[in-house]
């Protein structure tokens, strides 16, 4: 496997950037998320936003890197294991008492 030579940022201020820049076209690093996470750009553009997790404890995460007008994105924890599984498995069809044998016998 090769490994990269250069940094990011040398790749895009070289050849390569001149040449996205020449036909008008977008460019820039791609960050590990902790980078993102430290980048104050990313912090003024609000890419980076602090949410209480389920256990109580506040941290900051990620938000989507694009926006929709009038649209205000839903940032919730993901589900948890199992979480919504009795209501899909109704919406399905199954009844209470083969949602509840599975739920008994499925380890």
């Amino acid at each position: 496997m090769r490994h990269l030579q250069h940094t990011p940022d040398r790749f895009l201020d070289g050849r390569a950037g001149r040449l996205l820049d020449s036909r008008d076209l977008p460019s820039s690093p791609i960050f590990e998320a902790s980078e993102a996470a430290a980048d104050e750009q990313a912090r003024a553009n609000r890419y980076i936003v602090r949410k209480r997790h389920r256990s109580g404890v506040e941290m900051e995460t990620l938000a989507p890197t694009f926006s929709l007008r009038g649209f205000d994105p839903l940032m919730e924890p993901a589900p948890e294991l199992g979480q919504h599984t009795e209501e899909i498995l109704s919406e399905l069809g199954y009844d209470w008492a083969a949602i509840t044998h599975w739920r008994e016998h499925t380890f």
